[in-house]
């Protein structure tokens, strides 16, 4: 019997089979089987891992896709660890990131799956301690793979294990994320089998966490690249903001010579604004020579990388002008040039000038010519003529070496160029005194700036500053306005300059002067003046033409230091920008006016002063990011509504009174002004508040006073008028009486006798009683007169006031009184009452006709005395109900009835320093019934009461 080998490779051959015998045929059987279940095993392994292999690279293409796609870190490495878990079937997968702390942590930057707080649990860190020899901390120090592939009996697990077997992790690699061969944070995965992790997968992950540090690395470079875009155009904005407010024309053009950015100066020279010019190059501007020019100077900047001054010619509209063009290269943080930026200054005067200085030159030389012609064609005096000529060509000569002098000499420093002109002109002319004087006060005076004397070689220090006005001599003025040099052989006769010889020329002994202005752009800006003593001096026109180019000299002299100065003031005007930034963030700071800076989007505070934190009583974190309805500062909203559109509008709002409310509730009264300013291309709203509730308050306070002292002058004024007609009939009649008694005592009767008498002590009383209701009325009035209540009989009381009433008026009305049903005694101010009763008594007799009857009613009311006083009299007009109690104030139909108009002043005051009330009801011609009703009450008010408390 053959013996049957199972050796899969064979597994097709059939074995033997033995007819009658059972044992070969089971074996086959057996054997093949074995064979068929080997083979379904190595499938299932082989389908195994190619379903591995199949989610380990469709995990690596959606990483691969979330990289493309990523525009931000932690959303990119969100989404790798989500895929991983998600598409990788991994359990949890983290990514940590290096610290540069001085414990060396690792940070959590992005997890999925299931980690339950595991990531943060892991205090790993970097350093080469215990927590730092984990995965992720191995691999981050390193820069290598850190493999654990079975975290139960893996020694370097122990500080972690238990936190990962109860999350089921079973295996773990940490892949570093490195960058310019740095690790700078770790890809850790964890899986729940051991052993997951192959040398294949392990490749396959350590290219996605190559990907992923690339992915990183662009992500961050593209967010520097746009920090540095921006702080660039904000670099832009300011240098724009710097070169707009100079006279100079600035230009920046990048390496292609392409314009970025030009100042307003070159918008208006060249009629054209900057955002059509941008990105334009010479040649789009220019002819094509100009431009070639231009181009070949900017080319020489960059090839040199040294700033280069040049003189350029350039059309405009009015014509070519010639400019001195400073150029130099800008240069980024890294010191590479990115543009080429140009500081253009006008010369065209100055060209002008050297032309004419050029042409005056040829001048010269044609009229040495011509002259020397004429001396050859006059031999009689050909010698006189040679010698003559000789000597004015060696003053030509002179004259041309001074001026070629001063024209090839730095003229930055106007003070010290105006010595030199001064001192070599009077040695070239032989003149007495050269000086310098400039134009001032809009051309109405002229005042010294230098003058040479030819005798002492010296400068006049002293003759400094003095002055010429236009008043001293008009027509001197006039003619210097013309701009045409004075030539004045003989000073003291010539019309322009007569006028000087009193104040001017006399003193000083001068007899013949020459005087060239000094012409800018055009107009006067001094005078050169050359001044000569006797004998009279006649000046050649050679001299002329020579002081005529010095004062041209000067005139560039002029616009050269202008120009030096205006660049030294650019210099300093970016210093002082930068201190006035420096000095704005400490005026915010410090200043003690509340400002606020609010977006005008949202009106959100985005900035708040110390002084505004304290008025509000909030801290900063708290207002900031917020509006002023959350912070409930406006009592009313619909002023705030107005205030934002008044500012919307305007554009700004000046001294705007609004109410606010601090925090801790009290209102207050802001003058506020407002302004929209641009903050990063974003308008905002800078609000200024001045918080004027104190002077508010002492403005009503002051209104109020005002008011009481325009009230008092017009009682003053009343009291007078009432008083000094009051005081003025009863002491005329007093007078009359006086003297009929003096004059005719003895022939009169014993009854005219003291009629008189009676009419004197008649007045003198009402005198007297005028006075009293004045002194009673200021005692009420300046609290002197307290209520003092006392238990009295008020029957008694009333029965007495009415003899005394009824003799005072001589019986001149009846009064009817009724006692109803009333306390025998009350507690009650006996002053006060009598005040009351007596005036109220005494108006209804004195305005009723003689017998008609006055009623006086007493009666109770609950825990009140009412009384009433009636008559029949002639009433109170409507008009003047209102003015009752008002001092000084009667009604219009009293006629010739004394009175002060107090009376019914007393009684009110009375009344109310009672605790009481009191009622005026009248028709005019039919009477008045005044009503007083006053407390009864056993209870006594304390005797500090005031006027106007009521008892309770």
């Amino acid at each position: 019997m053959k013996e049957w080998s199972a050796d899969p490779q064979k597994a097709d051959v059939a074995p033997p089979v033995e007819t009658g015998r059972g044992a070969p045929v089971e074996e086959a059987l057996l054997a093949s089987e074995q064979h068929e279940i080997a083979q379904n095993v190595d499938r299932k392994r082989a389908e195994e891992q190619l379903a591995q292999l199949n989610r380990t690279l469709q995990t690596l293409y959606q990483c691969n896709q979330a990289l493309v796609r990523a525009t931000e870190e932690h959303e990119l490495l969100q989404s790798v660890c989500r895929i991983l878990v998600e598409v990788g079937g991994l359990r949890m997968v983290w990514v940590g990131s290096r610290e540069l702390d001085e414990n060396k942590t690792v940070r959590t930057a992005a997890s999925a799956g299931y980690d339950d707080g595991y990531p943060e649990r892991l205090n790993t860190t970097w350093g080469d301690v215990e927590l730092g020899r984990g995965p992720s901390g191995r691999a981050i120090r390193t820069g290598t793979i850190s493999l654990v592939q079975d975290i139960l009996t893996e020694p370097s697990m122990v500080p972690w294990r238990a936190e990962a077997l109860k999350r089921r992790y079973a295996s773990s690699v940490a892949l570093p994320l490195t960058s310019q061969g740095e690790a700078f944070g770790a890809l850790a995965l964890y899986a729940e089998e051991p052993y997951a992790f192959n040398a294949s997968t392990i490749e396959q992950y350590t290219d996605l966490a190559n990907n992923l540090a690339y992915g990183v690395i662009a992500l961050r470079t593209r967010e520097e690249h746009d920090r540095a875009v921006d702080a660039l155009r904000e670099s832009e904005r300011r240098l724009q903001d710097v070169v707009d407010n100079t006279t100079a024309v600035v230009f920046v053009k990048d390496l292609q010579l392409r314009y970025i950015l030009v100042n307003r100066e070159y918008e208006r020279r060249h009629h054209v604004r900057r955002d059509q010019i941008r990105g334009k190059t010479d040649f789009d501007i220019h002819p094509h020579d100009v431009a070639q020019a231009i181009r070949a100077n900017d080319r020489q900047v960059i090839q040199s990388g040294v700033p280069i001054q040049f003189e350029e010619a350039v059309p405009l509209a009015e014509g070519e002008h010639w400019f001195v063009s400073a150029k130099f290269l800008l240069r980024d943080q890294a010191g590479e040039p990115y543009a080429v930026c140009g500081i253009a200054t006008d010369i065209t005067e100055r060209k002008r000038a050297e032309s004419e200085i050029r042409q005056l030159n040829a001048l010269l030389e044609k009229r040495v010519a011509e002259r020397t012609v004429a001396l050859v064609q006059s031999n009689d005096q050909l010698k006189r003529a040679e010698e003559k000529l000789r000597k004015r060509s060696e003053q030509v000569q002179k004259h041309r070496d001074v001026l070629l002098g001063l024209a090839h000499s730095d003229k930055s420093d106007f003070a010290k160029t105006l010595r030199k002109i001064c001192s070599v002109s009077a040695a070239a002319l032989n003149v007495a005194r050269v000086s310098y004087w400039s134009l001032q006060e809009n051309g109405t005076a002229i005042a010294c700036e230098v003058l040479h004397l030819r005798h002492t070689e010296s400068f006049h220090e002293p003759c400094k500053g003095s002055r010429l006005c236009f008043s001293d001599c008009p027509t001197y003025f006039e003619e210097l306005a013309n701009r045409r040099p004075i030539v004045a052989d003989r000073a003291l006769e010539h019309p322009a300059t007569a006028g000087l010889a009193e104040n001017y020329l006399k003193p000083l002994g001068i007899s013949s002067l020459l005087h060239t202005p000094v012409c800018i752009r055009g107009e006067v800006a001094g005078v050169l003046c050359h001044e000569d003593r006797d004998p009279a001096r006649h000046w050649s026109a050679e001299e002329i033409d020579f002081v005529s180019t010095l004062g041209a000299t000067v005139s560039l002299a002029l616009e050269e230091s202008n120009r030096a100065r205006s660049e030294l003031l650019l210099r300093e005007s970016e210093a002082r920008l930068r201190e006035s930034e420096e000095r704005f963030s400490t005026a915010f700071r410090l200043s003690p006016l509340n400002i606020t800076i609010l977006r005008l989007s949202d009106a959100r505070f985005v900035e708040a002063n110390d002084a505004f934190i304290r008025w509000l009583g909030l801290d900063r974190d708290k207002v900031v990011g917020r509006d002023s309805r959350e912070l409930n500062i406006w009592p009313n909203l619909d002023d705030r509504a107005k205030f934002l559109e008044d500012l919307r509008r305007q554009g700004s709002l000046r001294d705007v009174e609004c109410r606010l409310r601090s925090r801790r509730g009290t209102i207050h009264t802001l003058l506020q002004s407002a302004e929209i300013i641009d903050i990063n291309r974003e308008p905002h709203m800078l609000v200024v508040g001045l918080d004027i509730t104190e002077r508010k308050q002492a403005e009503e306070e002051l209104l109020r006073t005002l008011a009481k002292e325009k009230e008092l002058g017009q009682l003053r004024s009343e009291f007078i008028s009432i008083v000094s007609h009051e005081f003025r009939t009863p002491l005329g009649i007093i007078h009359s009486s006086a003297e009929i008694l003096e004059d005719y005592l003895d022939r009169l009767a014993p009854t005219e006798r003291k009629e008189q008498l009676q009419s004197i002590r008649k007045n003198t009383r009402r005198m007297a009683g005028l006075m009293e209701e004045v002194l009673l009325l200021g005692s009420l009035d300046g609290g002197k007169m307290r209520f003092k209540p006392a238990l009295m009989e008020l029957r008694t009381f009333v029965e007495r006031l009415l003899d005394e009433v009824s003799s005072a008026t001589q019986q001149r009305c009846p009064i009817k009184l009724a006692l109803s049903e009333t306390p025998s005694e009350v507690h009650a101010d006996e002053r006060l009452l009598r005040h009351i009763f007596t005036n109220l008594l005494t108006n209804a007799i004195k305005y009723s006709d003689v017998g008609q009857i006055v009623r006086f009613e007493i009666g109770c009311a609950g825990a009140e005395l009412v009384c009433a006083i009636c008559d029949q009299g002639i009433g109170i007009p409507e008009a003047d109900q209102e003015w009752l109690f008002n001092a000084f104030h009667r009604g219009h139909n009293v006629g010739d009835r004394p009175g002060t108009g107090l009376g019914l002043v007393i009684v009110k005051r009375c009344v109310d320093l009672h605790g009481g009330k009191i009622k005026v009801e009248s028709q005019f011609g039919e009477g008045t019934t005044v009503t007083v009703r006053l407390p009864v009450s056993s209870k006594v008010l304390p005797a500090t009461a005031s006027a106007g408390a009521y008892w309770t």
